[in-house]
This record gives C-alpha cells, structure tokens and sequence, in this order.
C-alpha cells in the first residue's frame, strides 16, 4: 500500500531479522525557538501560578532566556500574598499566568479574589486548563482575563499571548466600558455593620438602579424580610448579634417547605476555599469577596437579577430570558442558519429541554440513592449542555455540584442543590416563553 517492501532472514536456531523499505519524503526542520519577547515588554515581572511541580518545571523552563522577569507562586493563596507584598514594594507583577484547576484556592477563585482588591483589580492574567470549556466558564463567572490557554501549553502559544497581554491596555478597561451605562432591575437587602462600607455600597447599588433597604446585623435583616419583600440579599458574613451565617441559616429554616428561596450572596473578607464552603452550608447561592469593586458587584448581582427593562421589550418571557440566558449564544445559534434562524433556536432549545428533563431525572436519583458520583455526571451533563444554549449562571452552578461530586463532599453539595434549582426555574421558564413566542 505504501510502495515499500518487507524481508526476513530467519536462521534456525539463531532468530530472525525483518527489514523495512519505504520510500519516505524527507521531513521539515523542526520550528525555530521561539525568540524572545519583544523589547517593549522585556523585564516586565510576571508570577506563574500552578501546585504541579512538574507543570512548574516545564513553564519555567518555557519562559527561561526570554528577557522576562519570572516568579513562581505554588499556590493560589501563596499568590495572593505575593501579589500583595509586590504592590507593598511598589514592583507590582504585570501579569499572572495561572493554572485553573488548583486545589487550595481554584484559579477562579483566585481570579475573583484579584478582582475584588482594589489593589490588585487591574492585574492581567493568563488563565490556562485542561477543561475545554474554560473561557465559557470565566465568562459565565464574568471574569476577564487576557488570555486562556488549552493544556498542554505550547510554548510559541504562551509567549504570543504573554506579548499581546502586556502590550494592550489593562484587561478591566474593556469590563468596564462594556459595564458602563448598563442596569439592573430589582430590590436589595443590604445587611452590613460597618458604616462607611454601607455607604459606599449603597451608592454603588443606586448608581445600577437598584432600590436598596439596609440592616446593621443579621438579626434586623431577618427583621426586614419578616415585614418587606426584596429580590436578593447582600449578607456580610461577620455582624454583631447575629452574623450573616446564622441569619441565612435561620431564614432557610423558614423557607423550608414553602418552595420559596430568595438569593442570598455571601460578603466576606476571606476568599479561602474553606470560607466558601462555610457559605454554601449556611445556605449562601454566592459570594463577593471583599474590598469589592463596583464591577465585581455588578458581575455578581447580574447573575440574580434581570437586566433593565429596554423599550423594545415588552413579553414576561422576555425578561425571563434577559434574567436567565447570555442572548449572544442565541444569536450564535441563529448565524448557523441565517435563512432559518428561528426553526433552528427552536429546535435546539427544545431538545436541551428535553435532555435537561432527563438529567433532572438522573440527578433526583442521585439524591435520592447518595451516590455522588451518579449526581457529578448528571451535573456534567447538563452544564455542558447549558453553555451552549448561554445559560451560563445555571452551568456554573452545576460546575460546582460536579466538582464536589467528583470529590465525594456531599455535605456541601447538598448545600447547593436549592439554588441550583431556583436557576433551573428560571431558565425553564425563559426558554419556555420564548419557545412560545417563536414561529412554529
């Protein structure tokens, strides 16, 4: 089949030698070294974060000779300080090249601690994974990063991306602009102790268009849900008399039975891994790390509360979706089909309807049986699923319950299980309506 040719010389007793021909075209030189960085970004400082010591060796040794200066932090807490010292010292790290999939703090998590500090908000980074659906993660987070790079990391590709971060502006101008102008509809409790911080939050809440009430602990938060009905909940986590783990616990008890849940999102000071978890067992939906910027609220706020009405939306569906779904998967989805646009949305909701119906299904029996592993690939599933059709809040969530599923912590899992349902609500309901309003 090839044109070559294949012999033997076989001995008794000896053994035997097989040869083979094959008339071969000769081969390309191998790819020149990558040269080093161009000079307009040479000497910048940069921090690689990974807790694989052997990924370690090989992005160091990728970066060596490169003109850049390199540090390596072998944790995602241990980066966070070491960003901070940087900043102290008034040599802060131009930009971070972090592994996403780390187990002290997540690469997430460690973007939204960088995020949320005032500092350290304007820090580039360069986010790198084996999950192929790591940059619809990190939108449906809404975080921006400069780059995000597929495992295993080419070299060529890592310094391509490491010129073009550090030759564009900072990467949260871009969040802010597209930020800018855009509001929110809806109701806020806002329980905070401290004064100042009050202040300046409801200020940011206003400024989005927000109606905002306030409470000074836990306790004159339960107080104003018994007596005011409100959208969601901004809960520090640490007040005198009651803190806001107790409050959130004490109001999931009254919930308990009444197919209500009302979002609770967590304010803390600490972005821990641990910290997160005490959240969700509390029965916190999300948190915000704090000092928080006016973005980071918005970004966390945004995946509970539907965007403001515009004048040419009228339909409930409508808001339904706009509260629920990323319309720029759906206008994806349209492009494919550009002369039959709306039987092709129709078709695809309607079977992610019918698959997510079936995973549901799957996940109940989960629950029902324990089995962690069961409810980790019905989860898988349909967060798959989900970012395609843009429903990007309610595949984080299912993100999350998988990887705890993965890692058989069933306590925590379970702790997440109500708001993964309240966001399935509202993404059945908007794909519902809309399904109504297109033609059949």
């Amino acid at each position: 089949m090839m044109a070559g040719r294949i012999s033997v010389d076989s001995q008794p007793g000896e053994g035997a030698c097989f040869t083979v021909e094959l008339a071969l075209p000769l081969g390309k030189l191998p790819d020149p070294l990558p040269a080093p960085v161009a000079t307009n970004v040479a000497g910048r400082r940069l921090l690689v974060v990974d807790d694989t010591p052997a990924h370690c060796d090989i992005l160091m040794a990728q970066l060596a000779g490169r003109g850049l200066a390199v540090d390596l932090a072998d944790s995602g807490v241990r980066a966070l300080s070491m960003a901070n010292a940087a900043v102290a010292d008034g040599k802060p790290y131009a930009l971070l090249v972090a592994d996403m999939e780390m187990a002290e703090l997540s690469g997430l998590d460690l973007i939204r601690a960088l995020r949320a500090d005032g500092r350290l908000a304007a820090t580039r980074v360069i986010a790198f994974s084996a999950a192929p659906d790591m940059s619809q993660q990190l939108a449906g987070a809404g975080l921006a990063v400069a780059a995000c790079l597929s495992k295993p990391l080419r070299q060529a590709d890592l310094l391509a991306a490491i010129e073009a971060a550090l030759s564009r502006r900072a990467p949260d101008e871009s969040a802010k602009a597209q930020a800018a102008g855009r509001k929110l509809r809806g109701r806020v409790l806002l329980a905070e102790d401290n004064e100042s911080n009050l202040i300046v939050a409801c200020a940011q809440l206003e400024r989005i268009g927000l109606d905002v009430v306030t409470a000074g602990d836990g306790q004159q938060a339960l107080d104003v849900l018994a007596s005011e009905t409100v959208d969601v909940v901004l809960m520090d986590c640490q007040m005198p008399v009651l803190d806001g783990f107790a409050a959130t616990s004490a109001l999931r008890q009254g919930e308990a039975g009444s197919g209500r849940h009302l979002p609770v999102i967590a304010l803390t000071a600490n972005a821990m891994k641990g910290d997160r978890e005490r959240c969700a067992e509390a029965g916190m939906d999300d948190y915000l790390a704090k000092p928080y910027s006016g973005e980071a609220l918005f970004a966390v706020l945004a995946r509970w509360l539907p965007a403001e009405r515009r004048k040419a939306v009228a339909a409930s569906g409508r808001r339904e979706v706009a509260a629920a779904l990323d319309p720029a998967a759906l206008d994806k989805i349209r492009a494919l089909a550009p002369d039959g646009a709306d039987a092709l949305v129709r078709q695809v909701l309607a079977a992610y309807l019918n698959a997510a119906g079936r995973e549901w299904e799957r996940f109940d029996r989960g629950l029902a049986d324990g089995d962690a592993g069961l409810l980790a690939n019905a989860a898988h599933a349909l967060k798959s699923s989900s970012f395609n059709v843009g429903a990007n809040g309610l595949a984080e969530r299912c993100r999350e319950i998988e990887q705890l599923g993965r890692d058989g912590q069933m306590r925590p899992l379970l702790a997440r299980v109500d708001a993964l349902r309240a966001e399935w609500g509202r993404v059945e309901a908007g794909l519902t309506a809309l399904l109504g309003e297109l033609p059949a």
